[in-house]
């Protein structure tokens, strides 16, 4: 059984192996999405049902949430284990099942060396479900905010991470780290004046 991944920065997208993506209706993404970001709980299937379909009755919104997880299944292969655990009517994301880049970030941002500062660095492919929109307001507020605290410690970790680049006198890496920085959100001004000293420093005053 090849392995699964789930990729939640940027574009949502569930991975088999290495690079096999296997394809997901939107409503099956932000299912999975919202399990894998809120990992430590199970979760009532009406209160998912409601979340993912406000627009529908409860009757229907439920139909639609078991339609969603009978795809899912499909889509994996009847043959395989469930990806999503069902519990007394909760679920769950099954987290021996499946890798999700959220998770690294967060394990290499806790650990905070400068190697795990630039995994951390590297797993960040874009801002958190860049491309995906809810109906229900108060997913659309949780998202939002999700996405703001994930930015700001992965500028935490890039700004660390050229501090030690000049400390320890590996200046282009520095100046590759700061300019990818400047880069995740360029109205930070300390980001710009972090650069512009270490291409003083190394004597490229034209950049």
């Amino acid at each position: 059984m090849e392995p699964l991944s789930l990729r939640l920065f940027g574009d949502v997208k569930l991975l088999r192996g290495a690079a096999q993506e296997i394809a997901l209706p939107r409503k099956t993404q932000l299912l999975l999405a919202y399990l894998a970001l809120n990992a430590e709980q199970r979760h009532p299937r009406d209160k998912l049902a409601a979340l993912l379909w406000p627009d529908r009755p409860e009757e229907q919104a439920r139909h639609s949430l078991r339609q969603c997880l009978f795809a899912l299944g499909k889509a994996l292969g009847d043959d395989q284990p469930p990806l999503i655990l069902a519990v007394r009517s909760q679920l769950s994301l099954d987290s021996d099942r499946v890798a999700v880049d959220v998770w690294r970030f967060e394990r290499h941002f806790a650990a905070s060396s400068p190697e795990d500062l630039q995994q951390a660095a590297a797993v960040y492919g874009g801002d958190l479900l860049e491309n995906l929109s809810f109906e229900d307001d108060s997913l659309d507020t949780w998202c939002a905010a999700e996405r703001t605290r994930l930015r700001d410690r992965c500028h935490e970790a890039l700004a660390t991470l050229t501090s030690h680049y000049v400390d320890t006198l590996n200046l282009d890496a520095a100046i590759e780290t700061g300019r990818r920085l400047v880069g995740l959100d360029p109205l930070r001004e300390d980001a710009h004046r972090s650069l512009m000293r270490i291409y003083q420093r190394v004597g490229r005053r034209a950049d």
